[in-house]
């Protein structure tokens, strides 16, 4: 579990699955049912949606995810059980929280794609299996009482220095304007594309829910399309310093000049995830500026140092 920042509350949040109770809630104001008042984060770094029989049985492949979402879920469940005993006090908590079912799937696909010995265009096959399986997720989270549920998507991964790197190309067509590697961004695309179709089935299903698609690909985007220096420095460091090593999402690589925005791990650090929070809750018209971006990352790095150290 991990302490959220306090830009994600007005309520309090439990995370892949996570989520958040209200703040003016009742179980808010006298500590959270007690124990999560700033919201409980369920995820494992480097987890996939299917689980590891889906790959072996299916496809001879051994997935090398630590965790997948049935785990994830199992988890929820058990910590639910203990902090709100009984169907009513479930359902009381999770009605006043929002649940974050995400970003998930993004490993599902990373991992294929980082085996050279696995055809490319397999994913698209199982791509439907990893939304209709987030899909049961999210209506598993809604028949425990859950009123609110975001469901992020998954990221540009063809902007990834990962991918760049591995997949390096001559064909000048294989890249977009940005840099970026076409045909992974379209995969990214297409698993977004079924996802809100997903959410959508699930809303028509579940009237008086609120389900909501967090659009990551477009907020992370954001960054390579209106900080295009910020981006390439923080790539260029990515792929030859500090974060070797890294499962590879974005995060901030922090140094003694300025911190950078580079795509390090595949999953959303605490630090970018602020960030593409923000970038979600604004009109793309009122993107800050390189340089304001630069000094609230050069803050966000100290206190992420501070955390660290502490």
């Amino acid at each position: 579990m991990r302490r959220r920042e306090r830009e994600c509350a007005p309520c309090t949040v439990y995370a892949t699955p996570s989520a958040w109770p209200a703040a003016d809630s009742a179980e808010h104001t006298r500590g959270g049912i007690g124990q999560f008042p700033t919201g409980a984060n369920f995820a494992v770094l480097g987890s996939t949606a299917l689980s590891w029989d889906y790959y072996k049985i299916k496809y001879s492949f051994a997935m090398p995810a630590p965790s997948h979402l049935d785990l994830q879920l199992d988890s929820f469940k058990k910590v639910l059980a203990r902090i709100a005993p009984g169907d009513a006090a479930v359902k009381s908590l999770l009605g006043e929280s929002l649940v974050v079912m995400g970003e998930i799937g993004g490993n599902d696909y990373n991992f294929w794609f980082f085996n050279p010995k696995n055809p490319r265009e397999t994913p698209n096959q199982y791509m439907p299996d990893v939304v209709s399986h987030i899909g049961a997720a999210v209506q598993q989270v809604i028949n425990l009482g859950a009123k609110a549920v975001l469901v992020p998507g998954n990221f540009p991964i063809g902007c990834v220095p990962q991918y760049l790197s591995m997949f390096q190309s001559n064909t000048s067509t294989d890249y977009d304007e940005h840099g970026c590697l076409v045909w992974f961004n379209e995969c990214s695309k297409k698993h977004n594309q079924l996802l809100q179709q997903e959410v959508d089935r699930l809303r028509s299903q579940n009237p008086g829910v609120k389900i909501i698609f967090a659009d990551y690909f477009g907020a992370a985007m954001q960054f390579v399309q209106n900080s295009p220096e910020l981006w390439e420095r923080g790539a260029a460091r990515a792929e030859r310093g500090p974060a070797a090593g890294h499962h590879g999402g974005y995060e901030l690589v922090c140094s003694d000049d300025a911190p950078d925005l580079a795509v390090v791990d595949l999953e959303a650090s605490v630090v970018a995830g602020v960030f593409l929070a923000r970038f979600l809750a604004v009109p793309s018209s009122t993107v800050p500026s390189e340089a304001s971006e630069a000094k609230a990352m050069r803050r966000a790095c100290m206190r992420n140092t501070t955390r660290q150290e502490s």
